[in-house]
């Protein structure tokens, strides 16, 4: 019972998917069509791809502050970028390393 039920499910899903798919391009076919006829008739303005007049459009890019770019001061960089030479503490690992050597 429960294979037919998976079998139902799976088939259920994959005549959903071609239903959406057929609708799809369907609608978008459908929506070209009356896109071009509102284009040619001038209902739709296809000019600006915006809702905002040209008026309001001029008056939002002139209230535009203008922001000065800050440059962050650069790392100052030092001639010797190695650590200090620990000598006292490899010299005794080597001493450690001899004995070990020896013993």
């Amino acid at each position: 019972m429960q294979r037919l039920k998976q079998i139902f499910q799976n088939t259920l899903i994959r005549v959903i998917a071609v239903f959406s798919v057929l609708f799809r391009s369907i609608f978008g076919f459908l929506g070209n069509i009356f896109g071009s006829i509102g284009k040619n008739l001038g209902i739709s303005n296809s000019e600006s791809g915006y809702f905002v007049d040209a008026d309001e459009k001029k008056a939002i890019e002139e209230t535009k502050i203008p922001v000065a770019t800050v440059k962050s001061p650069e790392p100052a960089i030092s001639s010797n970028r190695r650590r200090p030479n620990k000598s006292s503490n490899m010299d005794d690992f080597m001493k450690m390393a001899k004995e070990l050597n020896k013993g």
